[in-house]
């Protein structure tokens, strides 16, 4: 079969989960001798704004639209008719069998319009809520209290501080440095973005100005169309749509996707790699660690808001290590890096994936306090892969990884002082580690071999299907 993968990142522009799950997926399925190609979008303000470039990795061609987020309206953070015309070219030129799409943000709903009217079939996976959720899915306010339902009305006051677009003087600085690197081949961008002034950004528990309400109607009835004709789409032209959790497919169902149409498939896992390097024993500091990006919903704030509650004496029995990349927003990073500064925690940088391996396997306990609604956490199944109890918040497909008391503990969202407690046992009797069990088992956490097996057979039973009607 031709499969065309689509998603809004691809690596190595990016090493998210998602971005991760969809590498794995499509180097799986090219190495059983399918025929792999990948369309995704890339943010590059020194490039054109809606630039077709051309790539491979590891052997997959990739296809990348820039998307720089110079839309001019709301409606084309899922709707973009130009955008359209181009992606059932690419459709016609690639010709796939079947198109599985991971993420549509950055560009276009579209596309499972123009599969439909070549009756190519479409499996999509859902790694998140954007199809219910515009602010990236992650059914989470601005004002960092979560979301239950998809309620336009909330949305209303929440999609406003959205930055879904460049500002005008944006668009124009970015309009003016790619005039200049298709003249010159002279990439500036990394000049103007060092002489910026770094943003300060109001803290995770800053309260929200109330938007005016005409503002609030503009956004509520901009929700209601989105949710109907996304809704719309998903049926017409989606034959299956996989959910690497159980929470996340009865979200989505609840929503509105249709029931038989929604598997459950648990996201694979390179044991392999996570087992290898021998485990580190346990030394007399206790090695407590967070993997993940330095941003407000990712929680970093509340495991050191955790660490510094406790007494000294605690915290000289362990070690604090934050990995994760840094720059997406200082004022946030900067209110971290004075919290590990009182405390002796340390913010050190992102780890590539060998490098994940290596501080997993010398790693006690790995927090992942996360303040939205995770899916799946890649560094959970990888935690556990490599036997490393976990602390994480209790919500969402975390709850399905993590068990009470068996492969770490849950703790309630936002709940620094819980969390505080359960460092605050292990720190002073660590051994109550040797009482947890993570473990790496097929049904838990199947490797990416048995993940792709089962991929393959979805594909098959779509693609076997009777054509939907065009």
């Amino acid at each position: 079969m031709r499969i065309l993968v689509v998603t809004h990142r691809f690596p190595p522009r990016s090493f998210a989960g998602t971005e991760v799950y969809a590498l794995e997926a499509a180097r799986g399925v090219a190495a059983r001798g399918h025929d792999v190609h990948v369309l995704s979008a890339w943010k590059e303000v020194s490039l054109r704004h809606g630039a077709r470039l051309e790539r491979t990795f590891e052997g997959l061609p990739v296809v990348e639209f820039v998307d720089n987020l110079f839309e001019d309206n709301f409606r084309a953070t899922w709707d973009r008719p130009r955008l359209d015309a181009r992606l059932g070219a690419e459709l016609d030129r690639i010709r796939p069998d079947l198109v599985h799409v991971h993420h549509l943000m950055y560009l276009s709903t579209g596309l499972l319009e123009e599969a439909r009217r070549r009756g190519i079939p479409v499996v999509f996976t859902l790694h998140d809520a954007w199809l219910g959720c515009a602010r990236f899915g992650q059914l989470r306010h601005a004002d960092s209290t979560l979301c239950e339902r998809v309620d336009p009305a909330r949305c209303a006051t929440c999609l406003p501080s959205y930055p879904w677009r460049q500002s005008d003087s944006a668009i124009q600085v970015g309009n003016t440095l790619a005039a200049i690197r298709a003249l010159t081949n002279l990439d500036l961008f990394p000049l103007v973005r060092a002489l910026q002034p770094k943003p300060r950004t109001r803290t995770p528990s800053g309260r929200l100005p109330i938007p005016p309400a005409p503002v609030r109607e503009a956004y509520a009835e901009h929700v209601g169309a989105r949710n109907d004709e996304l809704r719309a789409r998903a049926e017409r032209c989606v034959q299956r749509f996989l959910s690497p959790s159980a929470w996340l497919a009865r979200t989505m169902i609840a929503w509105g996707l249709p029931p038989d149409r929604v598997f459950t498939m648990a996201t694979g896992v390179d044991r392999e790699r996570f087992t290898a390097a021998p485990r580190a024993p346990r030394g007399d500091r206790l090695r407590v660690r967070f993997l993940g990006t330095l941003v407000p919903h990712k929680g970093a704030h509340v495991l050191l808001e955790a660490w510094e509650r406790l007494p000294a004496d605690d915290r000289a029995r362990g070690e604090l290590v934050l990995f994760g990349p840094d720059h997406h927003d200082h004022g946030y990073v900067k209110g971290l890096r004075d919290v590990a500064v009182r405390t002796g925690a340390r913010l050190a940088p992102p780890l590539d994936r060998e490098g994940v391996a290596l501080e997993l396997a010398r790693t006690d306990v790995l927090v992942v306090p996360s303040q939205w609604y995770e899916n799946r956490p890649l560094v959970i199944l990888e935690a556990l892969a490599a036997g490393v109890p976990v602390l994480c918040t209790d919500l969402g497909g975390m709850r399905e990884l993590v068990q009470e008391g068996v492969q770490g503990h849950r703790f309630p969202f936002n709940d620094a002082q819980r969390l505080r407690d359960l460092l605050a046992e292990l720190l002073v009797e660590p051994a109550r580690l040797d009482a947890l069990r993570p473990r790496a088992d097929e049904a838990l956490l199947p490797t990416w071999d048995t993940f792709t097996d089962e991929l393959v057979r979805h594909y098959v039973e779509v693609s076997s299907a009777p054509p939907a009607a065009t």
